[in-house]
Parts: C-alpha cells; structure tokens; sequence
C-alpha cells in the first residue's frame, strides 16, 4: 500500500512540476528542450511498457508516435490549421491506422502478427527458465 501511495503521490508531484513550470521558467530555448523532454518521457514510457511487461521487442508504438508528430507537423506548418486542430488529427489518424492494422491482422485466422504479440513474451520468459515454451516439437 505504501508503494502505491508513493507512486500516486510522485504522479501527482510531476503533475504539478508540468502545470507550473511554464509560470516558474522564464527562458524559452529551457522550455522548450523541458517540453520535449516530458514529451520523450511519454514515449519512453510507453516502449517500458511493451517491453517490460510483455517481454517483445517491438517498435511499432514508435511507428505511430512519429505518424502522430509528422501529421501535426505537416498540418501545422504546410496546411496551415490550428495547433488545437490538427493535434486532434494527430491523435486519431495513428490510433485510426493502428486499429485498421489490427482488424487486418485479426481477420487473418492464422495471423503471426497475433501469434507474436500473444505468445512472445511468454515464450522468451519460458526459455529462460527452461519450461514447457522452451521445448521443441
């Protein structure tokens, strides 16, 4: 209990660190190399995420945090939207892509794009320790 209290409170205290910093640092060029670490952060959170708790290397989040930032660079500086606008466009149109490719992929009946999400991390966890995943048929 006493973890999950910590861990709420660091959240909360990173939070705020975000919410204030822009009032506290006066020196854009610092603000926006914070900025672009927070947003790093994210992604960096995301691959501990899929790599820690799975085991599988795989890259593709990386794929569609750069679909995501290429389309609000392009919307932004060539179309000329909004920022509010095309970072809104730059939510869906990856998560859009991604859920297409994982309709594809889930039609398939023996897709090994599913097979590797579902069973590479147990396998690679099994073969370390030598149980039943690290046998051969």
């Amino acid at each position: 209990m006493d973890s999950v209290i910590n861990k709420r409170n660091g959240v909360v205290l990173v939070l705020i660190i975000a919410l204030l910093l822009p009032l506290i640092v006066q020196n854009q060029y610092v603000l926006h190399v914070i900025t672009l670490a927070f947003i790093w952060a994210i992604s960096i959170y995301g691959y501990n995420m899929n790599v820690g708790y799975t085991g599988s290397l795989s890259l593709a989040h990386v794929g569609f945090f750069a679909i995501g930032a290429y389309t609000l660079g392009l919307l932004t500086v060539k179309a000329g939207w909004d920022f509010w606008l095309a970072f809104a466009a730059a939510l869906v149109l990856p998560a859009l892509i991604g859920w297409l490719i994982g309709l594809v992929h889930h039609q398939r009946k023996r897709s090994r794009l599913r097979h590797g999400f579902c069973c590479h991390g147990q396998r690679e966890k099994g073969s370390r320790r030598g149980d039943v995943f690290s046998r051969r048929s």
